[in-house]
């Protein structure tokens, strides 16, 4: 008997630490107000660890300046911020972008924190990047009316080729008044060539790039030219669109 009730002591002690430990286990998992692309990303930052994230690190992060002959957006700066090697989808590493009016705004800006054991975010756009050695793939903005630039050929660099392709199918709900509309899916085929190496100013510095021009064709819709400049540390630096409705909108990284 008394070993029974020794027994019975220890279940009982068992039950309620395992109740103990899921409740505090439902706490740490509160994700209230936060969209579901952010527990997603905040499910991926804990399994890898806060520290090696670089929270808050400015290594990560890269500003562009906003230029464009069109009124339909007042948009001045673009922040950029690289996760790797969290996780977006389709093995894509996460990045994030944000819009603001001045780099000031962007510098002091909190866009992370780290509360009742979750990491939480703010960005206007939550996507993603496929960098690989010797090839670089990236989401191009794409809110609001940088929409539009679905239409254009994505950021894309193959180390050691003169020539590259890529087709990207998308459907109609990429149309908007402001520039054109339509209904059912198209594919935009992007060719893609290597010009040159060029030198390109970044702070007080001069970087060499590669100049990549891309034409990409849409049947039924027209056509979009891009110029990029891509840098090996730096990412793609320079990025000017010529978009579906004739309009140019550069991002320079400053």
């Amino acid at each position: 008997m008394e070993n029974y009730k020794i027994c019975l002591n220890s279940i009982v002690k068992y039950v309620l630490l395992f109740f103990v430990l899921n409740l505090v286990s439902s706490c740490f998992k509160t994700t209230k107000n936060i969209p579901s692309a952010q527990i997603e990303l905040m499910n991926s930052a804990s399994q890898i660890g806060f520290d090696s994230l670089g929270l808050f690190s400015n290594d990560s992060v890269r500003i562009y300046s906003i230029l464009m002959d069109t009124s339909l957006s007042k948009r001045k700066i673009l922040r950029l911020q690289l996760y790797s090697p969290i996780k977006f989808m389709n093995g894509q590493d996460l990045i994030t972008y944000d819009y603001c009016d001045s780099k000031l705004e962007c510098d002091t800006t909190k866009y992370e924190n780290y509360k009742n054991g979750n990491r939480e975010f703010t960005h206007d756009e939550i996507t993603g990047q496929i960098k690989d050695t010797g090839s670089n793939w990236i989401h191009p903005p794409r809110i609001e009316y940088f929409k539009v630039l679905q239409m254009n050929a994505y950021p894309y660099f193959i180390d050691n080729e003169q020539e590259w392709n890529y087709d990207l199918n998308f459907g109609d709900h990429w149309g908007d008044k402001r520039w054109m509309t339509w209904k059912g899916r198209n594919i935009a085929y992007s060719k893609y060539q290597l010009k040159d190496t060029i030198n390109y100013d970044l702070g007080n510095q001069k970087i060499e790039c590669f100049e990549i021009l891309a034409t990409t064709k849409i049947e039924a819709l027209g056509e979009t030219e891009t110029v990029f400049y891509y840098n090996e540390e730096f990412g793609f630096v320079y990025m000017l669109f010529k978009t579906i409705n004739n309009k140019y909108i550069e991002f320079k990284m400053i």
